[in-house]
């Protein structure tokens, strides 16, 4: 941030804390979020990072009300967001043609481990069973690992609200597309653009009941101060 612009935040806010300002720029910010307009807000946006900016409530508050509004159109779906994070879509939404999730191929390497230790065993060396039985410990061993996988992932899906954007993530393409949204509400998905932390234009979704969602928005784990 340069002196003029530092003067210029100061001058706004009638302030001479400019070693606050200086030497720490993201409590600086909080403290003073709703008396700076959106041009002067700014240039916070060159001393603070959007994953610091999370912690402060109001701007989390901006980024779900972005997403959820027309202006986002398609940024949190696969088809668009796999360009951005191709590694987390292969993970997430590719299947292989047996139509096993990625977490098959951990529980393929288990059982694997499972069959070399029966080669390795000299007990066993030498019998003609011992490839067929090393190939029923692997195939067990991968099926009892993805159904564990199957399991804990309905579990947490149960135990957990998924209301923020209507949205399940029972499927590979909607958890993909919810890790998109966290991502983006965490100020991690260096790949968009983070100005609209500064947009007070988006403090309410809903001008006309902003009430409503503010309540949503207040139940929502995205918007814990310990996150």
């Amino acid at each position: 941030m340069q002196n003029d612009e530092m003067d210029c935040i100061l001058r706004w806010i009638h302030s001479d804390d400019r070693d606050g300002l200086v030497k720490d720029p993201l409590t600086f910010l909080s403290n003073n979020i709703y008396n700076l307009p959106p041009h002067l807000l700014k240039y916070f946006q060159s001393v603070t990072t959007p994953k610091q900016r999370t912690f402060i409530p109001i701007i989390k508050k901006r980024r779900l009300n972005w997403a959820r509004s027309l202006h986002s159109k398609d940024t949190f779906t696969a088809d668009t967001g796999r360009f951005r994070d191709p590694s987390n879509f292969e993970q997430s939404v590719d299947r292989d043609e047996r139509g096993y999730h990625p977490s098959f191929g951990y529980a393929q390497d288990a059982g694997a481990k499972e069959s070399q230790w029966l080669e390795n065993e000299s007990m066993m060396s030498g019998h003609a069973k011992l490839g067929k039985l090393g190939s029923l410990l692997s195939e067990y061993e991968s099926e009892r690992d993805s159904r564990g996988y199957t399991q804990s992932k309905a579990s947490a899906i149960r135990n957990q609200d998924t209301s923020t954007l209507g949205k399940s993530i029972l499927s590979g393409t909607d958890a993909f597309e919810r890790l998109l949204l966290e991502n983006w509400l965490d100020g991690v998905d260096d790949k968009l653009d983070y100005s609209i932390d500064f947009d007070d234009t988006y403090d309410t979704l809903n001008q006309s009941n902003p009430t409503e969602l503010d309540e949503d928005i207040d139940q929502s784990k995205y918007f814990d101060d310990s996150d």
